[in-house]
């Protein structure tokens, strides 16, 4: 994640420091493998490194881990793989290994250590999984999230990793209920700036949007924004969840235009991880919206979804039908509702039949 920040000025001064912390801690470890697995692991998060560096370290550093034994060293070195899978745009491979990761923490005890990684992996299962398409995995660690006992007196804290693939899996009345109990705790906290936790507001915002609640959507479109550090205007742009969840939102309003120009892909240099995250739904997304307002190289926007969809079945079906949509293809777009049923997403399987009936593009 941290290969976006920029190596220079006093960031560069802090790498300087973050290395010889490193070299120091190597010379002090001696042949101890967990002090190597632990420093090999944090190795990985050096800014600045390239997908294949970090890659690479991620590998070295879960082979070290797994010498140990020690599953608390092994979860946190399959979190560095993730983040390298994320890095190099395997969305899927991300998640898949995200899931790896929790399937191999204990059972919770008395060692709070494992308390707090089980948490963090369910979270990375969960961003990670939703980004994958995976909508029914995704809930499923949600859920288990949720109930974590350490969350009870805490319960923001656990409803807003449940939101939304909640809002994805279409279910609207209770996202209502979680978005008032994580309002009211973020705001007890102090309304903290927090970048991580913004897909949570952009999913309740999507919710009332769908609904039709405009001036609900303003509201946690503001929340959005603040939770971002951001002005309002710019409460979704660069933050990947935002976008899609806006642009699904624009799509469902008949405004194609609005949403393409929200999706425009930006240049590869100004990616952010959360951007690459969401590549696969923004690309999806961005040819649907291009067949619907009929530009010239709707066409071309169609092949690059296809291409970028992957092992994602949201995304593939998603792209199949923006391309059914092009040719005026109904019986393929009629199609596509049952790979979104399958994918655990009833709004998208709704829209799918709306989409098929009489010509509406």
């Amino acid at each position: 994640m941290y290969a976006d920040l920029p190596v220079a000025g006093a960031a560069a001064g802090l790498l300087a420091n973050a290395r010889a912390q490193a070299a120091a801690a190597r010379a002090r470890a001696g042949d101890d493998p967990h002090a190597a697995a632990a420093i090999a692991t944090a190795e990985v998060w050096e800014p600045g490194l390239t997908g294949p560096q970090a890659a690479e370290r991620a590998g070295r550093a879960l082979h070290l881990a797994r010498r140990t034994g020690d599953p608390l060293l092994i979860s946190a070195a399959y979190d560095a793989v993730t983040v390298g899978l994320m890095t190099e745009g395997d969305i899927p491979g991300a998640a898949a290994t995200a899931t790896e990761r929790v399937s191999l923490l204990p059972a919770l005890g008395r060692d709070p250590r494992v308390a707090f990684e089980l948490k963090d992996a369910l979270h990375t299962a969960i961003f990670t999984g939703i980004a994958a398409g995976q909508i029914a995995r995704s809930l499923e660690h949600a859920e288990r999230h949720y109930s974590l006992p350490f969350l009870r007196e805490e319960r923001y804290l656990g409803s807003e990793d449940l939101i939304a693939p909640a809002a994805l899996a279409g279910q609207w009345d209770r996202i209502l209920a979680l978005g008032h109990k994580w309002r009211r705790g973020w705001e007890h906290a102090g309304r903290p700036v927090a970048v991580g936790r913004s897909i949570t507001p952009a999913a309740v915002a999507m919710v009332h949007g769908l609904r039709g609640d405009d001036a609900a959507r303003a509201g946690w479109l503001a929340i959005l924004a603040a939770v971002r550090g951001v002005a309002e205007h710019d409460a979704v742009r660069g933050s990947g969840g935002g976008e899609v969840f806006e642009a699904i939102v624009l799509l469902d309003r008949g405004e194609a235009h609005a949403a393409l120009d929200l999706l425009t892909a930006p240049t590869a240099g100004s990616l952010s991880w959360r951007t690459r995250l969401w590549h696969q739904w923004m690309a999806a997304l961005r040819a649907e919206a291009a067949v619907l307002a009929r530009i010239p190289d709707a066409a071309v926007l169609v092949a690059e979804a296809e291409a970028a969809a992957g092992r994602n079945p949201v995304a593939i079906a998603l792209a199949r039908r923006a391309g059914a949509l092009l040719r005026s293809d109904a019986d393929d777009v009629l199609g596509t509702a049952a790979a979104f049923a399958q994918a655990g997403y009833p709004y998208q399987q709704a829209r799918t039949l709306a989409l098929a009936g009489p010509k509406k593009w």
